[in-house]
């Protein structure tokens, strides 16, 4: 699925990549870091989107967060503000809750009105993790979405 090599490092690392354009099979997967071999479950990615832009002129986003089970974390959604050399500014939550199992509606949610100062990018993210070992597999869905228009340049 991929494959990079990173520097030596202790503590946290992250991968992020640009080559998951395509539907993750769900499967049972192997990650070699350094002498190390670790078989992670993966599910696969959202069967139907979590976050979407609707709507227009008014444009709404809708979030659906995926269940999980009652062991884990639950989803989270949050809007992600970034500079014009998309940096992180800030993160704030987005509020809704998950879907009931019999009620998978997604919840409709407005646009931000105003926007931190020096931010020129917004990003719609839900997100989900599990721990498997000591390896943390976070499934993120993120959605560029236009900046509040009271604000603009």
């Amino acid at each position: 699925m991929i494959s990079e090599i990173l520097g030596a490092q202790t503590g946290f690392q992250e991968l992020e990549s640009g080559q998951l354009f395509t539907q993750v099979d769900p499967g049972v997967y192997e990650l070699r870091l350094g002498g190390q071999h670790y078989s992670l479950i993966v599910y696969g990615l959202p069967r139907r989107p979590w976050v979407k832009l609707i709507g227009h002129p008014d444009q709404q986003l809708t979030v659906d967060l995926p269940n999980t089970p009652t062991s884990c974390a639950p989803a989270a959604a949050y809007w992600l503000w970034l500079d014009d050399a998309y940096r992180w500014i800030e993160q704030t939550p987005i509020y809704v809750t998950s879907s009931e199992e019999n009620t998978p509606s997604p919840m409709k949610v407005s646009l931000p009105v105003k926007r931190p100062a020096k931010s020129e990018h917004l990003s719609a993210i839900v997100t989900h993790f599990e721990y498997q070992g000591a390896i943390k597999v976070n499934y993120v869905e993120r959605l560029a979405l236009p900046l509040p228009e009271a604000h603009k340049k």
